[in-house]
């Protein structure tokens, strides 16, 4: 289940002259709201492919982009929450369950929210700079509250810059405890303490320059030996340990509290005589001044951090990997990286800026031009093929994504009094849980290399052929979809009519709209056609292979079983497919 799965496969569906075009504008349509949100309704894929017929691809595509960057944030999280906290079915604070809350609330907000590119890029967001529910045995009373917070954090940087996430992040309560720098109090020589270096090293590592040296093409640099070159040693991270002393959480008696479960609210504060004041020296000979504030040390060495010359190509590429495409080209990092520093046809001239990179990351070719819809005569109709441009390009759909945009597509309802889509722990995600990662290295490495499987298949071909060179591709998805989640998946079935609980419904109607379902074919064939045809264009982005759509049709030709039961088996099995699983 990778981007090179569909390489070979040629997707293609039969189509009328008159309907091709508009199959491919929905494709397209489609296409870019399962990368740019999660997965589009059928009024928004319609709406989009009309704008594409009217004024271009990539000028549709921005327009929406424009559109999203200036709704306002809607329901905050933790606003969700409390509603449904103070309703009739909410429970007490002291309520083991509570916690679930968190988890309602975000399926929710992504299935329903109109502001979907923040959502998306909060999601991102979240699995770059990590934050886990996993840290709490368990989330009773107010504790989950602190996640909530913190998502909603990242929902309010998802269109600032990084120098303004960063900041963020650090003074974070629930950041300061996962990664301990909450209570960091200078070194104490006759108690033989120092500084704690958790934060310090992570904040390097993960949230801005990364190991490695880089170039803006996000190509690894190396010595005269061809090692690569790290960023920062054990000195550096001792130095930023220091930095990061005297930030203290919050609590009701407003002092340096040792009582790490006292989170109060608000961001973390500086308390002076706790902060190391000597000098400290940081990357690129750089050097903070003995006798600074704290809080004047600590931006002083966010600054640092963000004007790292690595940090952009860093920082592009994961988000190019949350986006649009596991293993972007060096170029297409490099056109990101300039989009960063404020250049480059989506540049603002703030540096960092996420609008721009969100920009530049979404309308890349990479992205937009990735699949090649191509028209041919058959007979008295068309066959519409759908090949993709580069067989490397592209990305799995992780778990939460991918049910997310069903759900989107199908239109879930809840049949609470409330309306609340109330999807629990148990019915989240297989693998996945948002803010619930096992480590701060998120579900997956962001640099996983599968050995086997079609990955590893091409790099196995490609260095067979190619003696002396070696390549090395990533699929990062990859690492969470183990037996546990594809046989999770294979249980689909009942999920398209029932929901996947007795509350959560999907609304039917959506697959079996005959007049839109009609309109995938020319009359010259069965409804059951149409069908796939539809479920293609609107989930899979037209990408469904000819053979796998023939082989559904004839599975079900003569079949004894009810409209919806055939139904749930078209939409389970391609949505158990490749073709679901992978936006090129």
């Amino acid at each position: 289940m990778s981007a090179l799965s569909l390489s070979s496969a040629n997707a293609e569906y039969y189509a009328s002259n008159a309907t091709s075009n508009d199959l491919i504008l929905k494709s397209k349509a489609s296409h870019f709201l399962s990368q740019a949100a999660f997965g589009g309704t059928v009024a928004e894929i319609d709406a989009l492919a009309a704008r594409i017929q009217a004024i271009g691809h990539i000028p549709a595509c921005e327009e929406w982009i424009d559109q999203q960057l200036a709704l306002p944030i809607g329901t905050t999280y933790l606003g969700k929450v409390n509603q449904m906290l103070n309703s009739p079915l909410g429970h007490a604070y002291n309520s083991n369950a509570s916690g679930d809350y968190w988890h309602q609330a975000w399926w929710d907000q992504v299935i329903n929210s109109d502001d979907q590119l923040r959502h998306r890029m909060a999601f991102a967001l979240s699995q770059i700079c990590v934050v886990s529910t996993n840290y709490w045995n368990n989330l009773y009373r107010s504790r989950f509250k602190k996640h909530v917070e913190y998502y909603d954090m990242l929902m309010n940087n998802a269109f600032t810059s990084h120098r303004d996430l960063l900041h963020d992040v650090t003074y974070s309560p629930m950041m300061g405890v996962w990664l301990s720098h909450a209570q960091n109090a200078k070194a104490d020589p006759e108690l033989g303490t120092h500084p704690d270096e958790n934060y310090a090293r992570e904040v390097m590592q993960l949230f801005s320059c990364g190991v490695y040296a880089q170039d803006a093409y996000g190509n690894i640099l190396t010595d005269t030996n061809g090692t690569p070159i790290e960023n920062y040693d054990n000195d550096d991270i001792v130095e930023f340990a220091q930095v990061f002393t005297g930030l203290s959480i919050n609590d009701q008696r407003g002092f340096f509290s040792k009582n790490l479960t006292l989170l109060g609210n608000g961001p973390m504060s500086m308390h002076q005589q706790y902060h190391d004041e000597s000098e400290k020296h940081l990357l690129n000979g750089v050097v903070l001044p003995a006798g600074q504030p704290g809080n004047t040390d600590i931006a002083m060495a966010l600054d640092n951090l963000a004007d790292h010359p690595s940090t952009a190509p860093y920082f592009s590429r994961l988000l190019i990997q949350r986006f649009t495409s596991s293993n972007p080209s060096n170029d297409y990092v490099k056109r990101v990286t300039d989009a960063w520093y404020g250049n480059g046809p989506f540049g603002t001239g703030v540096s960092g800026d996420f609008k721009a990179v969100l920009k530049a990351i979404l309308l890349d070719t990479e992205a937009r031009d990735a699949i090649n819809y191509v028209k041919q005569k058959s007979g008295r109709n068309y066959i519409v093929r759908a090949n993709p441009v580069d067989e490397l390009s592209g990305k799995i759909k992780e778990p939460l994504l991918k049910l997310a945009q069903f759900y989107r597509f199908a239109g879930a309802t809840s049949d609470y009094e409330d309306g609340i889509i109330r999807l629990t722990l148990s019915d989240r995600a297989y693998g996945q849980a948002v803010l619930s990662a096992n480590s701060v290295f998120n579900f997956y490495d962001a640099g996983h290399a599968p050995s086997h499987g079609p990955i590893g298949d091409y790099v196995a071909a490609f260095e067979a052929a190619n003696p002396g060179l070696s390549i090395e591709l990533t699929a990062p998805e990859a690492q969470i979809l183990g037996q546990n989640a594809v046989g999770e998946f294979e249980q689909f079935y009942n999920i398209p009519f029932t929901g996947p609980n007795a509350y959560i419904k999907n609304d039917i109607s959506v697959l079996t709209q005959l007049p839109t379902i009609q309109l995938m074919h020319d009359g010259h064939f069965s409804f059951t056609k149409g069908l796939i045809r539809y479920i293609d264009v609107y989930l899979c982005h037209g990408q469904l292979p000819y053979s796998l759509a023939q082989s559904i049709e004839n599975d079900l030709q003569g079949s004894a079983d009810t409209w919806e039961e055939q139904v749930a088996q078209i939409v389970s099995v391609i949505f158990t497919s490749p073709a679901a699983s992978v936006a090129n």
